[in-house]
């Protein structure tokens, strides 16, 4: 899988979107569309985790199922982004007992001034 890229994330930040684009090859989307259970593992900066479920993201057109074009997405709400620090993210696909992880993503949480 394909680790992603994204802009600086401040420390509380909330709404902001996790895209997950799975990939069985750099030019081959991995097919999600029947997946049971799409799960994001986030670890803090203190080594602890939490997980939460994902969503399918939208489609590229109305012939495609969702999860079809291998996107997954999540989208953060209070309290997730704290504190500032190295995070990690990575996600996992369920296919009833079958597991699919992503590769892990490596981000920083920036602190706010105040």
């Amino acid at each position: 899988m394909i680790p992603l890229l994204f802009p600086k994330v401040q420390e509380g930040y909330t709404n902001f979107l996790f895209n997950f684009y799975l990939k069985e090859s750099p030019t081959t989307v991995f097919d999600v569309s029947e997946a049971t259970s799409l799960v994001v593992i986030f670890r803090r900066p203190d080594g602890t985790t939490f997980d939460t479920e994902a969503e399918f993201g939208p489609t590229d057109d109305s012939t495609q199922l969702p999860g079809q074009n291998g996107l997954v997405q999540y989208r953060t709400i209070i309290g997730d982004l704290v504190p500032s620090g190295e995070w990690n993210a990575q996600l996992f696909v369920y296919f009833g007992v079958d597991l699919v992880p992503s590769s892990v993503l490596y981000f920083q949480v920036f602190p706010n001034l105040a």
